[in-house]
Formats: C-alpha cells, structure tokens, sequence
C-alpha cells in the first residue's frame, strides 16, 4: 500500500495548491514536499517509515512544529514547577490542556502518556510524530470548536477519539482537525463522530475492537452520525473488528447519540461528507456504510451526499461499500474482493440515490454490484471482472441508467446456472417497476447469461421498462440476451456476437398489448451448448415482438424461430448462412405464430416445424442472493 499513501499525498497536496510550490517559505528536503505550511514526507529518501500515512510527519524537532508561545510538555521532565517553557515543561498531557489558552498550541515531546484527554476548549495538540509520542487511553473532544490534534498515537482508549458536538468556528469549515494521527487498539470505535464537523488527513485507524453492542461500540474504524459532516482523505482503514467506516445516520431515520446537539437540524439531516483516496483494508465487518441499515424511505434528491472517491478497497470481511436509504456518489474506487470469503458484494445498494462511476470491482463472492429499491441511479464506466454469481443486480429500481460499463468473467457460484452479467428484475407491483437505460456497455465471456430481464410486467399499455442502445454481448456461456415474462423492451443497433445457446431468447411475454423491439441490430455466431436444444440466434415464444432492419448471420442452428404464440412483425432483415447447418434448419422457422408478419426478409430458407420440443424454454436462475 505504500505506492497509494505516496501517490495519495501528492495527489491531495495538488488539489489543495501546494505540491511542489514552496507557499510558506520552506525549504524541504530529499523525499518531501511542503503541505500546508509542513515539509511532509512523500519517499523514504525523507527518512521516514511510510507503512502508514500517519508517518509521514518527520520527526524531526522535539515537540513538533510549534511556535514560540506554546506549552510544551515531556512525560520526561519530573520537576515539580512545570509551566510549559521548554526548561520546565508540563509531563502530563491534560495538564497542559487545562493551563492553556483559547486557540494557544501544545507542544509534545516523545513518550508515552497515560489517561484519557478531555478538551472542551480551542486549541491545537501537536506531537513530535506519531511513532514518538502514545497516548494510552481515549482523547475527547466536546462542546467546543477550532480543535487540531496532530502527529500523535492514541492508543487502548474507549473510543480511541470522541468528537461531540464540535461545530467550525467562523468560516472554517471544521471544528476538529486530525492530521498524522494513529488510532489503533481501540475499544467502540478509533473515531467517533457525533453532531460534529471533522477533517481527517494522513492518519490511520486500526485494529479497533468492540466494546458492547450498541452501534457506536461494534468496533469500527470510524463511526460518524448524528448530522455530521466529514472529509477523510489520504488514510488507511484497515483490519477493525467491525466496519472501516460507518455513516450510520438513515434518511428520516438518523440515530441521535449525543443529547442536546448544537445542530439542531440533526433529527432530520443526515450526516455528509468526503471519503477520498483511502486505503480501506482487512476490515471483518466490511469497507465503507452508509446508512446505517435499511430504512426503506429514498433519499431525496437533494439531501446530504456522502462521496467515496477513489478510494483504494482490498480484502474486506462482507460487503466492499454498502448504501442504505441515503444519497451517494461512488466514484473512482478500486474494489477487490476476498476470493476465499463465502459472502461480500463489491457495491451493496438500498433505496439509495446517486451516481456509480469508474469503479474496478473484481472477486467478490455475492457479486459486484447488488441494488434493490432505488430510484434515479447513473452507473456509468465501471469495469467488473471475475465476480461470482451476477455482475449488476437491479431489483425493483426505477430510473436506472447503465452507460460504458465492461462487465466480464462473471462465475457460476454453485453450479446452479448463474454467472450472470447484468440482471434486471421487478416482484411485479407497479411501484417496483420502472424505465432502464443500457447505452454502450460491453457484456462478455461470462458463465451464466450476458443480460436477464426478468419479471417485469405491470398490465398493458405499460411504458417502455428497458431500452438498450449500442451494446456489445459477446461470449456469455448461457446465452446472450434473455427476456422473461416482460413487456416494452427496445433493443436498438446492439451487437450479439458469438453467445452460446442463444444470441436473444423472449419467452413467456404477458400480454398483446406492449410490445419488444428488436430493430437495427447485429446477431452472429451463436454457438450451439451441445444440448442439442439451442444454438439460434433469436428464439420467441409466446412473445409479442417486433424484428426488423437486423442482421442475423451464421449461428449455429436456425437463425429466427417463431413459436408457440409469438406475435408482431419480422421484416427487413438479412438471415442467411444457416440454411446449410443440416436438415430442418431454417434461416426463419415459424410454428404456431399466426400473428407474424414477413416482409422484405433476405434469407435462403423460411420454414415451418412441427413443435417446440427441441427447444430450450427454461426460465433462466435467479441469483443466489
């Protein structure tokens, strides 16, 4: 992880202004670069152990980088006349807390240092560097504002750092300030953050156990609620007993920890904020919530957003990132699953509004995204690959665009006939029922099917539920395009390349009254399973369907079957080259499908058969999940 905390600084001290320009009048030496107003390590050559991003302040002055007038203290000194000069210093800590003044710095020298800290004023505790100087116990922030603490470990606290009701102070933007801290071997939680605004910069947050069983004390990483508002960047989360970090507020439903707020909107107001170029690792409850748990109310579309970006998840015990009932950007992230774990998706959503974008999400047990209940969602550019059991989950969500998105190597998890790349689904109540968009995506080489779209039927006279646009649906080893029990589909200038079973299966439509569109695409290849029950490239039945203006060349048995009740038109299309795979192989076989209408077809051999009974009309499986 070492390549993320050095690219991840440098990265972040672009954005804010100061990589490479010297703002400050600093000189900084080999392997570092001045961040605002500190040379901060960014290569060993600086001398310092980048393990971990709370490393990266130098150890290189006694009490860390303060300014004239700052109390200093030094567990060292066992004088008993301390007064904060360098010559007497305080060597407790919490000492120097009480003697200081509004916004006035502390000065920490290397040691360790026993008891919990409670702050409740302005001010500033800088330690020497977060390997020199340990807290043993909690640090707690309350009622107050302008509070930094830096370059220090806290260590065996319960939590590790409280932060309640610590709201900015003019116009700042934080009340609380964390910045090459190490929070490791806590109880509860590392940081917990209640009706309080926090920065978190180049710290860690480790190994946090529980300590009871409320929410807060489960043992995550980092625990927000309450209306709080966060920016954590450039920090490992990593190996907790619970989850990385939990935004636990729900939409309409946010938990209040703290009694009597100074946000007084937290009843209603969700907690926001930046979860931004972290290393989230190992964690046993998973990688990132938000939204505590299920809710069922939809965040509106202007609530509170929290953003994940770029965040880098390796190795999570469960669930990569998980929404619930919030609004939610996630962005830029690199997802890899565990591959020996038995549950976990990459991308958990419920009820949740928001974009999904630029993702790599690879080897996650239950897929790698799963997203159920939601409304007004762009997934857009992400890359999927070797997930088992389904690609993209969509059930019951409305508004569902799916645009440049790769999903590949999809896994059959038990045999059962899943594997599937995309799997758009409905439990049929009209509220549960709404329009998707497939524009550009490349669905391939997965073991199931390339796209279901199952159970999707509302009565008649429906709007159009899903249309596809320019999609490529090459190589999936159960067939290309399945569509069960649905109506008002449109399927426009997509390419079915070389699927095995079939390149497009309609089976089961609901009613006359709404019908598929399957015009101006490109169909070839379809490879035959061996069963010796497919290998069309287009196979309908019972299906109230329109074929035109396609290209339907060279699969490996018939090229359009129609039976069984298949209705509509098929016109204008070029079926040749499967007239010479073997008797009774038809470029269009009819039977029973009065209702078609053939014109204007370029083809060597329309025929009729006498039943189905050579065909495979199974509804395809459902994801395990």
């Amino acid at each position: 992880m070492q390549s993320l905390s050095v690219v991840s600084v440098c990265v972040a001290a672009f954005l804010l202004g100061a990589c490479g320009d010297d703002d400050n009048g600093l000189i900084c030496g080999a392997g570092t670069l001045e961040v605002d107003g500190e040379c901060v390590a960014n290569s060993s050559d600086a001398g310092a152990d980048l393990g971990s991003p709370a490393d990266r302040r130098l150890c290189n002055s006694i009490y860390g980088p303060v300014e004239n007038g700052a109390l200093l203290v030094d567990v060292a000194y066992t004088g008993a006349d301390s007064d904060g000069s360098s010559e007497r210093p305080f060597a407790d800590i919490q000492a120097a807390i009480d003697a200081a003044s509004a916004g006035q710095e502390i000065g920490i020298a290397a040691g360790t240092y026993t008891g919990d800290l409670s702050i409740d004023s302005s001010l500033r505790l800088e330690g020497r560097c977060a390997n020199d100087v340990i807290v043993e116990g909690g640090i707690h922030v309350q009622n107050t504002s302008d509070v930094a603490i830096r370059g220090l470990t806290v260590q065996n606290g319960t939590p590790g750092i409280l932060a309640a009701n610590v709201q900015p102070a003019g116009d700042d933007e934080f009340g609380l300030k964390l910045q090459f801290v190490r929070a490791t071997r806590n109880n509860g939680s590392g940081l917990e953050i209640n009706a309080s605004a926090v920065e978190i910069l180049d710290s860690e947050f480790s190994f946090t156990e529980a300590s009871g069983e409320d929410i807060r004390q489960l043992g995550s990483g980092i625990f927000v609620n309450d209306g709080s508002r966060f920016d954590i960047r450039n920090s490992f989360v990593e190996m907790n007993g619970f989850i990385g970090i939990d935004v636990a507020d729900a939409t309409g439903l946010p938990l209040q920890l703290v009694e009597d707020p100074i946000f007084e909107a937290t009843p209603t107001l969700p907690s926001s904020g930046f979860v931004e170029m972290n290393g989230i690792i190992g964690n046993e409850g998973g990688g990132v919530r938000v939204g505590g748990a299920p809710s069922g109310i939809l965040a509106p579309f202007d609530a509170p957003l929290v953003e994940i970006l770029g965040n880098d998840f390796v190795d999570n015990d469960g669930d990569a990132i998980q929404v619930f009932s919030a609004r939610a950007n996630v962005v830029g992230n690199s997802l890899t699953g565990v591959p020996s774990a038995q549950s976990g998706a990459g991308i958990r959503g419920e009820v949740i509004t928001g974009i999904i974008g630029n993702n790599q999400i690879t080897s996650f047990a239950e897929g790698a995204m799963l997203l159920n209940d939601s409304q007004g969602l762009a997934i857009s550019n992400n890359t999927l690959t070797d997930n088992l059991d389904v690609g993209i989950l969509s059930f019951n969500n409305r508004g569902i665009s799916l645009s440049g998105n790769v999903v590949q190597g999809t896994k059959d998890a038990t045999g059962g006939g899943t594997g599937h790349g995309v799997y758009i689904s409905s439990d049929g109540n009209i509220n549960n029922v709404g329009a998707h968009e497939l524009t550009s995506n490349t669905v391939s080489d997965n073991e199931g099917v390339g796209i279901v779209i199952r159970d999707l039927d509302i009565g008649d006279n429906a709007e159009r539920f899903v249309t596809m646009f320019s999609n490529t649906v090459a190589r999936n080893a159960l067939m290309g395009i399945d569509i069960d029990n649905t109506r008002a589909v449109g399927m426009f200038d997509n390419a079915l390349i070389d699927n095995v079973g079939y390149g497009l299966r309609c089976i089961d439509g609901p009613g006359a009254a709404s019908r598929v569109f399957f015009d101006d695409n490109v169909l070839t290849g379809t490879l035959a399973s061996g069963s010796g029950l497919d290998g069309d490239g287009i196979l309908a039945s019972n299906c109230h369907i329109s074929i035109d203006l396609n290209t339907i060349q060279e699969n490996a048995r018939n090229g359009i079957v129609l039976v069984s009740g298949t209705d509509g038109g098929c016109d204008f299309n070029d079926v040749t080259g499967h007239a010479a795979n073997g008797a009774g192989v038809f470029d269009i076989r009819v039977n029973a499908s009065p209702g078609m209408s053939f014109q204007g077809n370029a083809l060597a051999v329309q025929g009729v058969a006498a039943d189905s009974t050579d065909l495979n009309l199974e509804r395809s499986a459902a994801p395990g999940i």
